[in-house]
């Protein structure tokens, strides 16, 4: 799909495959491009644009260079729903003069959200505009991500920690099991926000608007702080995701251990009663209980004792 916008125009309209793109285009958005829409923008480009394999290559230098007096710029973006796992791709943005061409396969939802905006506070007035304005709404989105995900760990924590010691036994498995389930789906949110903010971080050191862009210079310092303050917040969600991972397994382990515990327990509460019900199974012609009218008695009450005892002990010992 070919998208373009034009000089105070709010919103890209879609062109078709046998339609020219006007020269005074400021932006051309590819989705999933045909070689007949790529063919289209590099002959109204003078350049090539990358390929998809060139666009998934990770060294730097494949990634932000100049071509021809235009800066082309790749960067990993990622994409979240609620249903799904997250995905990412690159995005390559193509600062060529006064126009700007970005280069996608997937669709992250800063695209729709920035066209949203244009529409609502008005058009645009270079491609260094438009670039931009992406960017701020890329960064954005990935500070909303970021929050959501601490927002779930909270949520993860306060289950972990507050409502374990009302859960039962059976509570506590299929809840443990839960929380691992949220626990990987954040640990994926967040590693790949972190691939995101690198490359954007990157890409940020790279990028150079032309001169007069005024305002949008300013906006790109304001870019850089506010991703690396991201940079540092994505590292302390990093951190709580062990924390949680390990505070998981442990309890885990823990309800593991009390298993295999009381079944060491019950192993030796039982072993004496055996005993006594061992030696008064043996079949001897001489056994002076075997007469005897409370032998019956005797042997039970033997094997009641030897049970109680250890059972009381390890009561008072809270092994139990």
């Amino acid at each position: 799909m070919l998208r373009i916008l034009e000089p105070g125009s709010s919103r890209p309209r879609e062109i078709e495959a046998h339609d020219p793109v006007p020269a005074a285009t400021l932006w051309i958005d590819l989705l999933a491009p045909t070689p007949a829409e790529e063919d289209k923008v590099e002959a109204l480009l003078g350049h090539d644009i990358p390929t998809r394999e060139e666009m998934e290559e990770i060294e730097a230098s494949s990634r932000l260079y100049r071509e021809n007096g235009a800066s082309v710029m790749t960067a990993t973006l990622i994409s979240v729903s609620e249903q799904r796992m997250p995905v990412e791709g690159p995005v390559t943005f193509v600062l060529s003069g006064e126009r700007l061409v970005t280069v996608r396969y997937h669709e992250p939802r800063p695209f729709e959200t920035y066209v949203k905006t244009i529409a609502r506070k008005g058009a645009p007035k270079t491609g260094a505009d438009v670039l931009v304005g992406l960017l701020e709404t890329i960064v954005d989105r990935l500070a909303d991500i970021l929050e959501e995900s601490g927002a779930r760990l909270e949520e993860v924590s306060t289950t972990l920690f507050e409502s374990r010691e009302t859960m039962r036994s059976a509570q506590q498995s299929e809840t443990y099991e839960a929380l691992l389930t949220k626990i990987g789906v954040n640990s994926s949110r967040i590693g790949k926000a972190q691939q995101s903010l690198s490359s954007l971080h990157r890409l940020m050191g790279f990028v150079r608007l032309p001169e007069g862009a005024g305002e949008s210079a300013g906006a790109v310092e304001d870019l850089r702080a506010d991703l690396k303050s991201l940079i540092e917040h994505n590292a302390y969600l990093e951190g709580r995701i062990s924390f949680l991972l390990d505070a998981t397994l442990g309890f885990i382990n823990t309800a593991q251990n009390k298993v295999m515990n009381l079944f060491s327990v019950l192993a030796v509460i039982f072993l004496p009663p055996t005993l006594v019900a061992s030696i008064y199974g043996m079949n001897f012609e001489v056994m002076p209980e075997l007469g005897w009218t409370f032998g019956y008695p005797w042997a039970v009450g033997l094997m009641v004792f030897f049970a109680v005892v250890p059972y009381l002990y390890f009561k008072h010992r809270n092994w139990l």
